[in-house]
């Protein structure tokens, strides 16, 4: 009879135990895919903010050409804020000439810099590997002065390029060497 007791005893103390175990399994699944979800969530809402931030940063790294107006836009250099406007676009050998008029708002001369430029036809309905795959890129190393507080001609060819090929042409400006009054 004691073995029997003792038998019961300890499986009405394990039963319990394992019930609640066995419960909790069930329910341990649905709460870590309801975590998961609200953790899916916040990265979604976490990268939007990355992406919006990369953009606002990165906003006037570089300017685009548009050679159906002369409006000027800002361009943000290492040591300055340039402001750029298209004057021309001409036919020239296998390629187009480009005539720029970039604006030195600093007090600082700017020796030389380094033009990325980059070409192609507008975004249409291909995929966007295909359409920078397409586009062409190059850097012009240029010595003129930027002078300060004043519009400075800057002037480049893209080769090749084709009428078609300037539908997006952006740039970026590397300055190499600056100097001030003294």
């Amino acid at each position: 009879m004691r073995v029997v007791l003792l038998i019961l005893s300890v499986a009405a103390v394990t039963v319990p135990g394992c019930v609640s175990e066995r419960s909790e399994a069930t329910t341990r699944p649905d709460s870590l895919l309801v975590k998961v979800e609200e953790l899916t969530k916040e990265i979604r809402a976490l990268n939007g903010r990355i992406i919006r931030l990369e953009v606002a940063r990165s906003q006037y790294d570089e300017v685009t050409i548009d050679p159906s107006t002369k409006n000027f836009q800002r361009l943000d250099t290492s040591v300055g804020t340039l402001l750029v406007s298209c004057q021309d676009i001409r036919q020239y050998a296998n390629g187009y000439k480009v005539l720029l008029n970039v604006g030195n708002v600093t007090m600082a001369t700017l020796h030389g810099f380094k033009l990325n430029v980059s070409w192609g036809r507008a975004f249409t309905d291909t995929s966007v590997t295909d359409w920078q795959t397409a586009r062409h890129e190059n850097t012009f190393d240029v010595t003129d002065e930027l002078l300060p507080g004043r519009w400075n001609k800057v002037s480049f060819v893209l080769s090749p390029a084709q009428a078609h090929d300037l539908d997006y042409v952006t740039l970026a400006v590397e300055t190499n060497i600056v100097s001030l009054l003294r």
